[in-house]
């Protein structure tokens, strides 16, 4: 199974995934629940489920980053340094006073509105092709 599963990472890739973790949780998920389903506890589907998906990732060569590299605002520049924004990351108009990101509630809310919607697109095609697994 979990060479089933390199292959959707794999295809997530080659899509455009930002990471190789990027389908690590949905495709958990759906393992987990074909196998409860299956009549197996939650306890042991989420353990196969798991060592199903570490053994995917480890056969990928996935590494896992450290919290501050994680960060979305991480850049390599020698060790590491965070973005110095001057402009909002929606609009692109100047940021006023002391507003580190977004210029205002609205932009911050649509913004995190529209990750929330690619998120859920996202973790629903995941699902949908790990349900199909054999």
């Amino acid at each position: 199974m979990a060479e089933a599963v390199v292959d959707i990472m794999k295809e997530a890739m080659r899509a455009g995934a930002p990471s190789k973790f990027a389908l690590e949780a949905p495709i958990r998920y759906a393992i987990r629940s074909k196998l409860c389903l299956q009549g197996k506890s939650w306890d042991v589907a989420d353990t196969i489920a798991k060592d199903v998906v570490s053994r995917a990732l480890a056969m990928i060569g996935a590494v896992r980053p450290t919290w501050l590299e994680g960060q979305p605002d991480y850049v390599q520049l020698g060790a590491g340094a965070q973005i110095k924004r001057s402009r909002c990351v929606r609009c692109h108009k100047p940021l006023p006073g002391e507003h580190t990101k977004f210029c205002g509630t609205l932009c911050a809310n649509a913004h995190h509105m529209r990750l929330a919607r690619l998120h859920q697109f996202n973790d629903q095609r995941a699902y949908d092709t790990a349900a199909r697994l054999p």
